[in-house]
């Protein structure tokens, strides 16, 4: 009974592929192993640290398939953009729609405003397909902050969806001038797209995973071997000179190497990735009786789950982001164990109920226009959450102490301040109308020290002036070589021009310098003096120099000079907290959430010695934090949070120093 089934299923497939397309079902077993890696992945990721690459196999497939389609159509001269476009909707978007539409009524039920808001985003600009541009403005696909988006894995639906929409009509465009150019013409533009993937890889990484121009090669890989394969009027692998067993030998030992050594610390995709699209490729290449494919691809358990990869794919990664935003970056196993098969349950459902018969038992042409309308319904669902910035009034009572975290824009800087003086991220007056009598300059934690400090200048009549870029702390001579998420900091090149200005301002009496205690001791952390050239000194040792240096140019400029001495970062981040006991409470779950973790981690030795010496070696006066902070700090006298996440403070904890200033 269960070889009947799955003849039957594999019989619907072929009988349902687009026109002229040989049903392989080693291709769907392809299609597992891709799904398989991603899930396992996604999934434990310590375990599988190179699953990953499922997508980029998927990318080979997806170009193959698509552009077989294309090519066997123009060579039969029966190609039809309708009839292409209209069964792309009914492949896609049945379970797209439902996972976007359950998605969103879950997260209704359980997500706070901040993260209701952000899907909403996602939601909408998944549906027109352009959710790769957000993610790469947002953050990395490897970040912390990723593992919390339950639309994150759409970025590659929208890399697929755009060279759905672009690939077609070049290749109908070039056929109809001239047949024999699609080959070069597909050669080049496969080469340009690998070599900014190559080139960029290094220093735009985040654009390079997202940018549909250095992704596209991966499905041109694809299209390159159909235009092998159909007008050459060949199957695959037919070449004599080859073992049939050869390339598919070789293709599945590339996944395997793949799987082994790419991992999220590598360059990818880069040269890395042309291991598993070249593995894909063999292996699709070959022929359908060669070993690898007929034994292992066409096994049917892994033909009925590349039936289902497409469902799987969509569903399996919502209910793992739920799971981080619920438990926190690590969801017990037995959980994530759980959702696995919760998943492959949904992907199994979706297709058998609602995609089969969507694109195979109702040939009523209105069902394309229908899904059409359908995808932009949740999508201006998504966007209504969105502008509505996720609809607080669902948890109101808590959502006013997550709304107290919040640091706004307006608290970094003003247009008044911008147009004034060279700071573009930070840059703040007390008084916009009066020029500054004192300035505190500096990364993110000089930042949140303005507004208590811009009252105590205000009571004594003073007027501060806030001037900075985060990550870039108030050193004179070194730089920062590391990358940050929009390239290189160029912390010299933005920090030179308000040193200028406040050595030249004569009005400025006192300078306050602030920093990030341990930024600049990470182990990616790598100061450079301005030549560009490591120092041969201890990092900590050219961070001393460096400020010395500030301390006293500035203090020969007739400044006084200030060091606000930083505070402690938290073992958790305030916001995650909350979010925590917040679900802990709401679905009767252990997330772990206790007071204890809301602690101080004395991490402060580095920078205590480096503060020892200043004070040694140079004129610098010091406000002592330390003093006025205690075990409960993050939690003032009025039960208001003074930290907004593990190393900044909420406005209220910047106004508890208005009072205390002094040197």
């Amino acid at each position: 009974m269960k070889t009947c089934k799955v003849n039957f299923l594999i019989h619907n497939l072929h009988n349902l592929r687009l026109t002229h397309t040989k049903y392989r079902p080693d291709i769907d077993g392809l299609r597992a192993i891709a799904i398989i890696s991603v899930v396992l992945f996604h999934g434990f990721p310590d375990i599988f640290p190179g699953g990953f690459i499922g997508v980029d196999i998927f990318f080979v497939i997806s170009g193959y398939l698509i552009s077989s389609i294309i090519l066997n159509g123009l060579n039969q001269g029966n190609f039809s953009f309708k009839e292409f476009y209209a069964k792309r909707v009914k492949r896609i978007f049945p379970a797209f729609i439902t996972t976007l539409f359950v998605v969103l009524a879950a997260a209704w039920f359980t997500l706070l405003s901040d993260d209701y808001q952000s899907l909403g985003n996602h939601t909408w600009r998944g549906g027109v397909f352009i959710s790769n541009f957000l993610l790469w403005r947002e953050s990395g696909y490897f970040d912390t902050a990723a593992e919390t988006k339950p639309l994150l894995h759409l970025w590659s639906l929208s890399i697929e969806e755009q060279f759905y929409l672009i690939w077609p009509i070049s290749v109908w465009l070039i056929w109809r001038l001239k047949k024999s150019w699609l080959l070069p013409v597909t050669a080049i533009i496969f080469t340009i797209s690998f070599a900014f993937n190559v080139f960029l890889i290094d220093k735009e990484s985040i654009a390079v995973f997202y940018n549909p121009l250095t992704r596209f090669w991966e499905l041109l890989v694809g299209t390159l071997l159909a235009y092998y394969v159909t007008l050459n009027n060949i199957s695959p692998n037919q070449s004599r000179s080859l073992n049939k067993h050869t390339p598919s030998l070789i293709g599945v030992l590339l996944l395997l190497i793949s799987l082994a050594v790419v991992n999220k610390a590598r360059s990818f995709p880069g040269w890395w990735a042309l291991l598993p699209t070249l593995g894909a490729s063999l292996l699709i290449f070959s022929s359908p009786q060669a070993l690898v494919n007929r034994i292992i691809l066409s096994n049917r358990l892994l033909i009925w789950v590349g039936l289902i990869s497409f469902p799987l794919y969509l569903w399996h990664w919502p209910l793992f982001a739920f799971a981080h935003v619920f438990y926190g970056p690590k969801p017990p196993a037995i959980v994530l164990l759980s959702l696995i098969v919760v998943s492959i349950i949904l992907a199994w459902g979706t297709y058998q109920f609602i995609e089969k018969p969507i694109r195979h038992g109702n040939q009523n042409p209105l069902v394309t226009k229908r899904l059409a309308v359908g995808l932009v319904l949740v999508s201006i669902a998504g966007l209504t959450i969105f502008k509505l910035d996720g609809i607080s009034s669902r948890f109101n009572s808590h959502e006013q102490s997550i709304s107290s975290l919040q640091w706004k824009a307006s608290y970094n800087n003003t247009d008044a301040c911008k147009a004034r003086y060279p700071s573009e991220q930070y840059c703040l007056l007390s008084n916009d109308d009066k020029n500054p009598t004192a300035a505190i300059i500096g990364d993110s934690h000089a930042n949140h020290f303005f507004w208590g400090l811009s009252e105590f200048y205000k009571a004594k009549g003073g007027n501060l002036i806030n001037m900075g870029y985060g990550a870039c702390g108030p050193f004179m001579g070194i730089d920062r070589s590391e990358i940050g998420p929009n390239g290189y900091l160029n912390c010299y090149k933005k920090m030179k021009p308000i040193f200028n200005a406040i050595e030249q301002d004569k009005n400025i009496k006192t300078v306050i310098l602030a920093f990030h205690h341990d930024e600049y001791f990470y182990p990616n952390a790598k100061l450079v003096d301005i030549s560009g050239e490591l120092s041969n000194i201890a990092q900590e040792d050219l961070l001393l120099t460096s400020l010395k240096k500030t301390i006293r140019t500035l203090s020969n400029s007739g400044k006084e000079v200030v060091l606000i001495y930083d505070l402690p970062n938290l073992y958790v981040d305030t916001g995650t907290h909350l979010k925590k006991c917040f679900y802990e409470n709401l679905l009767h779950i252990n997330t772990g959430c206790n007071q204890e973790e809301i602690q101080f981690h004395d991490d402060l030795i580095k920078y205590k010695a480096i503060v020892e010496q200043l004070k040694k070696e140079t004129e610098v006066k010091v406000f002592d934090t330390q003093k006025y902070i205690s075990g409960n700090f993050p939690i003032n006298a009025q039960n208001e949070w003074t930290y907004r996440d593990y190393q900044h403070l909420t406005m209220k904890g910047s106004l508890f120093f208005a009072d205390k200033y002094k040197w």
